[in-house]
């Protein structure tokens, strides 16, 4: 993994910040750039955040793999965005439990969300308006667009 800017690491506690003190109290559990794994014989990847409901499911005696994420948040750079979009996407549908894919962009104020639906598809919405609300049911979260930009650059 390579370093990441300051940018991101604001747009990273803005975020973690804000879902922590809306899960604290619940069996949910917000991880930090752990690794996912989406199948058994599958590919690792490190999310930014990650979120799981009840207890994690670990996978190895390490304790640093979560099979089972809920909602996973990308905080992207415009070198990462299209690997983001379709190759972890694809990967990260694997995911039984998976509900919530943010795309958080780090050079503008965007947030894409894509939210699975019952009938097994998935819905993009793209968010840019600073008080525009983003729910994430599935964990019991929501949050203003401008919330996530808090003293970033991209936030101004």
């Amino acid at each position: 993994m390579s370093a990441v800017s300051l940018n991101h690491q604001r747009i990273f506690a803005n975020l973690h910040r804000l879902l922590g003190a809306q899960v604290d109290g619940h069996p949910r559990e917000i991880a930090c750039s752990n690794l996912l794994r989406t199948a058994p014989h599958g590919p690792y990847f490190y999310p930014d955040i990650p979120v799981f409901r009840g207890k994690p499911q670990l996978e190895d005696r390490r304790q640093d793999t979560l099979p089972d994420a809920a909602v996973i948040i990308e905080i992207l750079s415009s070198s990462t965005g299209r690997y983001g979009r379709t190759f972890k996407f694809e990967h990260y549908r694997k995911l039984a439990s998976f509900q919530d894919f943010l795309l958080v962009a780090r050079n503008e104020m965007k947030i894409e969300r894509r939210v699975l639906h019952e009938d097994a598809s998935w819905e993009a919405f793209e968010m840019s308006h600073p008080q525009a609300m983003i729910g994430l049911p599935s964990i019991g979260c929501r949050f203003h667009v401008a919330d996530a930009y808090r003293r970033s650059s991209s936030g101004q």
